[in-house]
């Protein structure tokens, strides 16, 4: 084992000292940033390995039933695909304290005014559109879940029933929390790089085991 982590060390320094090369991929949020300002994947995580995304390429109406679609996660990280790259959120600052939340597909998410209706239980909806126009308050919550809660007071949810499937807005409690994972760009060597299984950097293509890291240019195990 011990020659195994030597050879795969020096391969992995020939890759370190190669040009810069540009890794991206998605954290998990654990902890409020001081700015929310990034591109995110808005997810519920479904198991230690699967997380359902809310799909941010869907033109013209968000609020859709079957909004999200399954990818894999390793330990907090998901690794970065056009699929992906096309799914995401942008969070910019709006005023003050409010945050927008912009769909890849150009639509702004919220939903500003409560209004309950018996016979369509519009109180559980999401609205968006092309203006910026809905103020989202973004906090921490437990466990690495994050609160994004419109100016209405209710809560992007996942809403897991077989009829919905999809990302809404819920009064508080009620269906499950969420999770962000931010975009990371990074140069391999420089930053805490977590390489994953099959990566190709420089044009080579390298495997490191599940739990393996380069940090500051030195492998190691870190579960």
């Amino acid at each position: 084992m011990k020659k195994f982590i030597l050879s795969l060390f020096a391969a992995c320094a020939f890759t370190l000292n190669a040009s810069a090369q540009l890794i991206q991929y998605f954290e998990k949020v654990t902890e409020a940033p001081a700015d929310w300002t990034g591109e995110y994947l808005i997810v519920r995580e479904t198991s230690d390995t699967t997380v359902l995304v809310f799909d941010g390429h869907i033109a013209d109406d968000l609020d859709v039933k079957n909004n999200c679609f399954e990818v894999p996660m390793t330990d907090g990280i998901i690794d970065l695909t056009d699929e992906l790259a096309a799914a995401t959120f942008l969070i910019a600052n709006q005023a003050d304290t409010a945050w927008s939340c912009q769909s890849k597909s150009g639509l702004y998410l919220g939903y500003n005014t409560f209004k309950y209706d018996a016979d369509s239980l519009v109180e559980n909806t999401l609205k968006c559109g092309p203006d910026n126009k809905y103020p989202l308050y973004i906090t921490m919550g437990e466990e690495g879940k994050v609160n994004i809660q419109a100016k209405c007071g209710y809560y992007l949810r996942y809403n897991d029933d077989t009829k919905h499937n999809r990302f809404r807005f819920h009064a508080e409690g009620k269906k499950k929390a969420i999770c962000l994972y931010r975009l990371v760009q990074v140069e391999a060597g420089v930053e805490n790089l977590p390489i994953g299984e099959n990566r190709i950097i420089d044009g080579a293509l390298y495997s490191l085991p599940a739990g393996f890291y380069i940090v500051n240019g030195k492998l190691i195990y870190k579960r």
